[in-house]
């Protein structure tokens, strides 16, 4: 359920992407993510957003120097 919500919220019906490029769009649109939880109160989605926006920071930027640079090229 919640896998098919991210697919139709974030539009990706490609069926392979690489785990750094659905980080830089999950990112890009983290606003998104808040509805995946649809069913939680604001305070527990709002909690949810935040670890995922740091969790997501802290993968892009174990690899920020790395020669996959393109990714954040938008960042």
């Amino acid at each position: 359920m919640l896998d098919q919500r991210i697919i139709e919220l974030y539009q990706l019906y490609n069926t392979q992407y690489q785990v750094l490029e659905l980080c830089q769009i999950f990112y890009r649109h983290h606003e998104l993510i808040a509805k995946v939880w649809k069913e939680e109160d604001d305070q527990q989605v709002e909690k949810r957003r935040d670890f995922f926006v740091k969790g997501v920071e802290k993968y892009f930027f174990k690899y920020k120097d790395d020669v996959m640079t393109k990714y954040f090229e938008d960042i």
